[in-house]
């Protein structure tokens, strides 16, 4: 089956990630090109269960093995679950719905979300259609989120939080920033959900931003040429442009590239990457945060003082909403794991302590969508705004203009030391990140 070279598997590891994220862009694109029988051609050795009792015969203080073990579930996971979520994604996207308010006319359940970002005078309306053609996805993802959970039993994992979380107690942090984050939330953020999606969209911070989203306007708005000179860096997919938030969405997509190419070549491929993309999350909350700071809006925006502080505190508003809305997710994917019943129920209880309202029951784990990386976009969150912070006191507020600071960057990016999180260190950057999100919003 396996020889006794991890590196061995780790070369594996790497050739079935590039099959799983040929296969993640067929699904996002047209999924019904998409192999109805998952990423991999057969059953890949390494994603079964025998490879991973042959695994845990490694010895436990080889750096390698923890790292392998969690990357071996995501194949596994890639494997088992390849015709359920293509399935899924030809409900989402390629499945026509017809809607009441207009005869002959259909949508994909994609459409319809579009719809409700995009056409703001009828987003009543197209609310009240998505709710309609969502009936009954609970079901769907309790089912999904059970399969996970037995997956990692079978894989020997204690939990699934342990193979998804970057580090223990990931969920008490949570609960933590939850805590920090509620006093702030009740002051600033609306209680009802389409004023709630016009924070998310950011539409009152509209000044100033470029025509398009695309490779040479968002070049631009980093600042600073140095960003794309020192590696060969790959165009991501842009978001579709709907609001300011797009642009801020954009940033964190070009932050994750840089990631990317930024990785050192010189580590084990399970070593420098995480399964559910840590270090792309932290540089893209870090590169997005860019429209948080007062100078990046005057200096690249060309704004006054008083419209860069408003447009940062819109900005701000909307990652304060990201973040809670993570923390949601995290809290129902426990839920989910139980039963479909158990996430309705979360759902409504934790819509009402966070946002103050609830929305209907078929939203569960869909709107916003449980994902595998909820804990690593949360964690992004705090290690990119608390680092943009220390960026600021070490190169003054312009650092993204600074090519020393660029370069710092890059080179901290290429420690593979930058993937050892503890509790104590996130909780460390929990707090900064908290403090420094207040001040754009007081300001």
């Amino acid at each position: 089956m396996f020889n006794e070279d991890p590196l061995a598997w780790d070369r594996q590891v790497r050739l079935l990630a590039e099959f799983d994220q040929i296969h993640r862009t067929k699904l996002r694109l047209d999924p019904e090109t998409a192999d109805a029988t998952g990423p991999f051609v057969g059953v890949p050795a390494i994603t079964e269960r025998a490879a991973f009792v042959q695994l845990r015969e490694l010895p436990g203080e080889l750096p390698l093995r923890r790292a392998l073990a969690r990357w071996m579930y995501r194949l596994a996971d890639a494997r088992v679950n390849g015709a359920l979520l293509r399935n899924w994604a030809c409900y989402w996207r390629n499945e026509q719905v017809g809607i009441d308010s207009a005869k002959g006319a259909s949508f994909s359940r994609a459409a319809l979300l579009r719809q409700l970002l995009c056409d703001e005078p009828a987003r009543t309306q197209w609310l009240r259609e998505l709710e309609r053609a969502l009936s009954g996805t609970a079901n769907f993802v309790s089912d999904l989120w059970q399969r996970r959970q037995e997956l990692a039993e079978r894989a020997g994992f204690d939990s699934l939080a342990a193979v998804l979380d970057p580090v223990e107690g990931l969920v008490e942090l949570s609960e933590k920033w939850r805590a920090a984050s509620d006093a702030i939330s009740s002051e600033v953020l609306p209680r009802n959900a389409l004023p709630l999606l016009e924070v998310a969209l950011s539409t009152r911070a509209r000044q100033g931003w470029p025509v398009r989203i695309a490779a040479q306007s968002m070049a631009g708005l980093l600042g600073e040429r140095t960003w794309l000179r020192l590696a060969l860096v790959k165009e991501p997919a842009w978001p579709q442009l709907i609001g300011p938030a797009s642009f801020v969405l954009a940033l964190n997509r070009l932050g994750q590239t840089l990631a990317k190419s930024w990785a050192p070549e010189s580590h084990p491929f399970v070593l420098v990457h995480d399964p559910w993309n840590l270090e792309g999350h932290r540089l893209g909350a870090l590169v997005s945060s860019l429209p948080l700071n007062e100078s990046w809006q005057r200096r690249v925006l060309g704004l006054s003082k008083d419209r860069a502080k408003l447009q940062v505190r819109e900005l701000a508003r909307g990652v304060l909403l990201l973040s809670r809305g993570l923390c949601l997710k995290l809290g129902l994917r426990a839920a989910a794991v139980q039963s479909s019943k158990a996430l309705e129920g979360a759902f409504a209880e934790s819509m009402g302590q966070l946002f103050g309202f609830t929305l209907p029951a078929c939203f569960a784990g869909i709107l916003p969508r449980i994902r595998r990386s909820d804990a690593q976009h949360l964690v992004g969150i705090w290690l990119g705004l608390s680092e943009h912070e220390q960026l600021i006191q070490t190169f003054d507020e312009d650092w993204y203009r600074n090519p020393r600071a660029i370069e710092t960057l890059r080179g901290q990016s290429s420690e593979i030391s930058r993937s050892a999180l503890n509790p104590e260190s996130l909780a460390a950057a929990l707090a900064a990140s908290a403090s420094w999100l207040k001040s754009r919003l007081d300001g």
